[in-house]
């Protein structure tokens, strides 16, 4: 069960305002334009260079993903080299070949003999993950989706727009990765929800260009949202991409020093049970570094996992008992304090449901199921650590108004 952290200009506001503007200035360059002479160009964001020339610089425009330690990217002219350090959990790296449409595919030997070559920009894109709906929304792009997984469960507005003028379709509605369905849409990309799946050969033994993207396995949050830099590659948008993630990184960071204020961190126990384990977040991942930042002293802060910890009950009550809070109670099987505790009556034991301090990050979800906390809250990071200030030290937020968590109610 995978914890994944997924306030307020809405994310529609904002994007109406950087990217048009950046689209204005970057985004619309013609096809190829001034290529010759490599002045007054930007990147190339729709369509092929008209008249390749050699020695010119086609990505004036470039991503120096600092701290999304996931992904590293070098560009040579006219194609970029770009490495997944861990595809998937346990992952070796991979490296993909990006040519800028209308230039010439360089010669690959070596390691990269056997990469796959991505024509850019790219047009058709299939996106397994949510999280990386955001992204395509930030940089102007939800017109190059063509497919994701399950449509019920996107969050993001102007995707579910092109989903309900059915210009997107599902193929894992199942939870199986639909090959054919996938071939129906002609993917120019298929974006990969970082595992490892079997189906993923099948499609590129048919010309499908199958890419990894991992930004879940990332440490930090505002590395994972750095990530929409990686998204950027595949569509030329890199000044867009860095323009939005240095907003977003510069709104995290002045968070984090209002938090650093307090004098008081409150102790605090994440996840919560199902079918008996309870699920929190390591010590080491990006949620237990946004519990950090927002100023709580979380009950699992000195362990090393980067990932889920697999808990018992007994371990919890045992560490958490006098938690002060409780965060992310996703469990679903009650819905108030007082219900809990006919589904579990050991609730009564942690200190945290006793005194009403209980919170989940189930204010926006949609009827399919779908929580934008998984979707917008990835990329925006920010938006999590404002909603988690507010729950730990409402001082300093005192007008913040919630954009993901909401108080289990007593009953």
């Amino acid at each position: 069960m995978e914890r994944v952290a997924k306030t307020r200009l809405p994310a529609a506001a904002i994007t109406a305002i950087v990217v048009g503007g950046m689209l204005a200035a970057c985004g619309s360059s013609s096809p190829g334009g001034a290529a010759g002479s490599g002045q007054g160009r930007a990147n190339v964001t729709s369509g092929c260079v008209k008249s390749y020339s050699k020695g010119v610089d086609y990505f004036p425009a470039k991503v120096k993903p600092a701290r999304a330690a996931g992904f590293e990217v070098s560009y040579h002219d006219s194609y970029e080299v770009v490495t997944v350090n861990q595809p998937y959990e346990g992952g070796k790296p991979v490296s993909y070949v990006l040519v800028q449409c209308g230039t010439p595919t360089p010669k690959l030997t070596g390691s990269l003999a056997s990469a796959e070559v991505v024509q850019i920009p790219v047009s058709r894109v299939d996106a397994e993950s949510t999280t990386q709906l955001p992204d395509f929304a930030l940089l102007g792009s939800v017109g190059d989706l063509v497919g994701v997984a399950d449509t019920a469960q996107v969050s993001t507005p102007s995707v579910i727009a092109r989903i309900k003028a059915r210009k997107i379709t599902q193929f894992e509605a199942t939870g199986t990765l639909n090959t054919e369905q996938v071939l129906a849409t002609a993917p120019d990309l298929f974006l990969t929800q970082g595992v490892s799946n079997s189906a993923y050969a099948q499609l590129q033994a048919s010309g499908v260009k199958v890419v990894a993207d991992a930004d879940y396995l990332a440490s930090t949050p505002l590395g994972r949202a750095q990530w929409i830099e990686f998204v950027s590659l595949f569509l030329n948008k890199e000044a867009q991409a860095v323009q939005q993630y240095d907003k977003i990184a510069s709104s995290y960071d002045r968070l984090v020093a209002l938090a650093a204020k307090v004098t008081t961190r409150p102790t605090t126990l994440e996840g919560d049970q199902y079918k008996g384990t309870w699920y929190a977040a390591g010590g080491a991942s990006y949620v237990g570094a946004e519990l950090r930042d927002a100023g709580a002293d979380y009950v699992f802060a000195s362990d090393h996992s980067t990932g889920s910890l697999n808990l018992s009950m007994e371990t919890i009550l045992q560490q958490g008992t006098q938690a002060q809070f409780c965060v992310d109670a996703d469990d679903g099987s009650y819905t108030s304090i007082k219900q809990a505790y006919t589904v579990d009556p050991r609730y009564r034991q942690l200190a945290c449901f006793r005194n009403g301090n209980v919170w989940e990050y189930t204010k926006d979800v949609n009827s399919g199921g779908g929580n934008d906390y998984f979707e917008e809250g990835v990329v925006r990071p920010d938006l999590v650590l404002g909603d988690l200030i507010a729950i730990f030290h409402p001082s300093l937020e005192p007008h913040h108004v919630f954009t993901f968590y909401q108080k289990v109610p007593a009953g």
